[in-house]
Parts: structure tokens; C-alpha cells; sequence
């Protein structure tokens, strides 16, 4: 049996995740809604309103990652702005139960809600994947290997190792910290003693076929076990793939998919919107409750626009190409997408 395959998450990262420098930014309209007078240098002050600059100099920006998708963050007086994509907007401060919250004035489907270093953000009423601040480990995460066979649950305190025929051991020492790839655990009581290496490298299960987004190692009883981990639906969430090619034919009238964070799919056909569901498992991906709007479009495209559909309806596995593009596999021909 072959050991589980990994390559680079980051060779998987294109134009969707490159942000625009904006250079300097005036936040006036931010820092009055929070008390604060801010504007333009030099500008004259207006009713004992302090004017003064912001840029990323003095206000420097937070990167979170939602999945595919990144995301800035800075505080601005009171004010916390939000970047997604080149939209910006400024949150303000609202009550919560436990970490810290902010919603858009006037707009309680904009929000940003964070605790620890993982926020949950809802942007006009979508919600993002969960967004981890650059360099945070994504928690809960499982998981495993085979032959032998074992798996680990990390809440982000303690670690459930489970082996066959053997009870489940639980340590609730746990030490994490950052690595040149990612992040080890290392155990600091209990017999035995378990180090896990969590590397962000997409990995391929050596049975299943399955890919994950992190390359795990367990070191336990001076042995090392390989596996893969993390949450395979954040391979695919956060990006708008566009169809390129169905087999070897280029597709003549854009199409995209989106894998949206709730396991909904969204898209278009080329003539008409796309929507239904997507899941996962040990065996690949399935796509179900697919359904569409009824336009009528000219004859090429409506012909273009049947074979995705029955394509989508026969997507059993997915990979990736060299250049990080998605393959979406059918008993018939293979999808191929591009994330922008």
C-alpha cells in the first residue's frame, strides 16, 4: 500500500486570493459613527472634529482565510473594517456572549464574529466559511491514517486518540505551536507520550482516494504514522471555479460553480442560475437537489447548458491538476474549473 500523497496547499491559491493594496484609505465616515473625528490630512477641522490619515501604516491590516477566500481586517477607532475581496465595510461593536462581535449599521446580515483566532462572518446575508486568522490552526480537526489504523479529534485543547480494539485515550495536556509548515501538538502528560506534525499540504487518502487539506504525522511509541486531515470541503469553498473545459472541448459561454459554506452549490450553466447540494464523504463527492432557473437561451448554449447538467448529476470524485486546477470526475467526461 502506498503512503498518502501530498503537494503544497499553496501551489492551490490563485487570483482569487490575491487582495488589491489600497494603499492609503480615509475612513471619516468609520471613526464618526464611532465617536472619533478621522479624514483628510490638513483638511480644516469642522465643530472640534480631530482630523487626521489612515493608511496601512498606521492602521495595518489582519489577513483570515474563509477557506479559498481571504479576507482583511483592521480596527479603526472603534470601528472594525472588513475587506472582502475590494469591497470594504466598517462594523461597529455589538453585544455578545462570549468574544468579539460587530454587525454593519443599518445592516444586521453584515457581521463579523470572531473568538480566539476562527470568526464566523456573514457578508449581505452569505455566510463565509469559517475564517481562521493567517497562521491559526482550523479547530475542531480530525484525523487519520491506515495500517494501522487510528485518528485523532483536536478541539483546540485536547486531543481523543482512538485505535481498533484498544479504548479511546484522551489528553488534555496539549501543547500547540507553530511550525515552519504548520503546527505541532505535542502532549505534556500521560503515557504514551503523542506528538502530531499537521502540515498544510493537501493529502490524498491512501484508500479512499479522498483528499484533505493537511498532511498529518502521528509520532507515538517511537513509532510515525502518516495520514491526512482537516475539513475536505475547505479545498473547494471560498472561490468561484469557472468551467473551462467539459473533456477536451473548451466550454463557448461562461460557466461557474460555487461550493458555498452550509453545502449548498450555486452557479450558472451558462444560461441559467444553478443550485442544490454537494456532499462528501470517504467515497468523493456528490452533487443532489440540483435545479435551475428556465430561461431560454440560443440553441449552442441550452446545448451547453444540458451537458453540464447531466454531467453534474454523474460527478462521483474530485482532484486537482499540476496547475491547481479543480477536476470534477464523471463516468463520462471530466469537468475542469479554474478558481478566480
Amino acid at each position: 500500500m502506498q503512503s498518502n500523497q501530498s503537494f503544497p496547499i499553496r501551489a492551490l491559491r490563485g487570483r482569487h486570493q490575491r487582495l488589491r493594496d489600497t494603499g492609503c484609505a480615509v475612513a471619516l465616515s468609520a471613526i464618526l459613527l464611532s465617536g472619533a473625528g478621522v479624514g483628510v490630512a490638513n483638511a480644516q477641522p469642522h465643530s472640534g472634529l480631530q482630523l487626521s490619515e489612515i493608511n496601512e501604516a498606521s492602521h495595518p491590516y489582519s489577513t483570515w482565510n474563509c477557506a479559498r477566500q481571504p479576507i482583511k481586517t483592521r480596527m479603526v477607532g472603534r470601528s472594525l473594517e472588513v475587506r472582502v475581496g475590494e469591497e470594504s465595510r466598517f462594523l461597529l461593536p455589538a453585544v455578545s456572549a462570549s468574544g468579539a462581535r460587530y454587525v454593519a449599521p443599518g445592516d444586521a446580515d453584515t457581521e463579523f464574529w470572531s473568538k480566539g483566532g476562527q470568526a464566523n462572518v456573514t457578508w449581505s446575508g452569505v455566510a463565509l466559511p469559517i475564517c481562521a486568522q493567517e497562521g491559526t490552526l482550523v479547530t475542531p480537526v480530525r484525523a487519520s491514517g491506515n495500517e494501522p489504523f487510528w485518528s485523532i479529534d483536536y478541539d483546540g485543547w485536547q486531543i481523543t486518540l482512538s485505535e481498533p480494539g484498544r479504548p479511546e485515550q484522551q489528553f488534555t495536556q496539549v501543547e500547540q505551536s507553530p511550525s515552519a509548515y504548520g503546527w505541532t501538538l505535542q502532549t505534556t502528560e500521560g503515557r504514551p507520550s503523542v506528538r502530531v506534525n499537521i502540515t498544510e499540504a493537501v493529502c490524498q487518502d491512501n484508500m479512499s482516494g479522498q483528499l484533505y487539506p493537511y498532511t498529518v504525522t502521528l509520532n507515538m511509541n517511537e513509532q510515525t504514522h502518516q495520514g491526512c486531515g482537516g475539513d475536505p470541503a475547505r479545498l473547494l469553498q471560498g472561490a468561484t471555479w469557472q468551467l473551462k473545459t467539459v473533456g477536451e472541448t473548451a466550454v463557448t459561454v461562461a460557466a461557474h460553480l460555487e461550493f458555498l459554506a452550509d453545502n449548498r452549490l450555486a452557479g450558472s450553466d451558462g444560461c441559467n442560475r444553478l443550485m442544490g447540494r454537494y456532499e462528501l464523504s470517504g467515497e468523493g463527492i456528490r452533487f443532489s437537489q440540483l435545479a435551475g432557473t428556465r430561461m431560454a437561451c440560443a440553441p449552442e448554449i441550452m446545448k451547453q447548458a444540458d451537458t453540464i447538467g447531466r454531467l453534474l448529476a454523474d460527478v462521483h470524485r474530485f482532484a486537482f491538476d499540476d496547475s491547481g486546477a479543480l477536476l470534477l470526475e464523471t463516468s463520462a467526461d471530466t469537468l475542469r474549473l479554474v478558481a478566480e
